[in-house]
């Protein structure tokens, strides 16, 4: 996948957190939405240190973007999908 690629599905994965978080009634079960929330911050805090490694001429030794990908994919998992007890949700198998 290419870079471009790969920034397009991270656009359509938050997209679609987004559309999940408002879409969905969150009373009773904030456990989900505070996940989720967490892991998004987590996703940006990366692609920015990315940027910043970028921008300042250095060589990126890791993916970020596989790492931003991932971090999403699990919080939209958190949106979407119910918690067993209100409190833990099982975490999406790898």
């Amino acid at each position: 996948m290419t870079d471009y690629q790969g920034i397009e599905e991270i656009i359509r994965i938050a997209d679609e957190i987004s559309k999940q978080a408002n879409d969905k009634d969150y009373d009773n079960d904030t456990y989900r939405l505070k996940r989720a929330l967490d892991l998004t911050a987590r996703a940006l805090s990366m692609f920015a240190k990315m940027e910043q490694e970028r921008l300042a001429g250095e060589i990126v030794i890791h993916n970020p973007l596989e790492y931003v990908e991932a971090r999403l994919c699990t919080a939209l998992y958190y949106v979407m999908n119910t918690t067993k007890d209100g409190k833990r949700i099982d975490s999406p198998k790898p």
